[in-house]
């Protein structure tokens, strides 16, 4: 049996933030294995009961912010 899910609204407010590393292989963070493909991230985002999102692309990461 799987625990229902709480509505993100009543857990973060109105806004999440999230850094991830972006979907290529590079020197540094983690192999390409461990990190997720922007699809799989959006998934995930519709699951959790989001409906909006922003992706802002800095040098290094990905920032996504997240609204319900």
């Amino acid at each position: 049996m799987q625990p229902k899910p709480i509505p993100p609204g009543r857990v973060a407010g109105n806004r999440v933030c999230i850094l991830e590393w972006p979907y290529l292989d590079s020197l540094f963070g983690p192999p390409l294995a461990h990190r997720m493909k922007p699809e799989e991230l959006a998934d995930l985002f519709r699951k959790a009961g989001f409906r909006k999102w922003k992706i802002t692309d800095l040098s290094n990461t990905i920032f996504y912010r997240l609204e319900v």
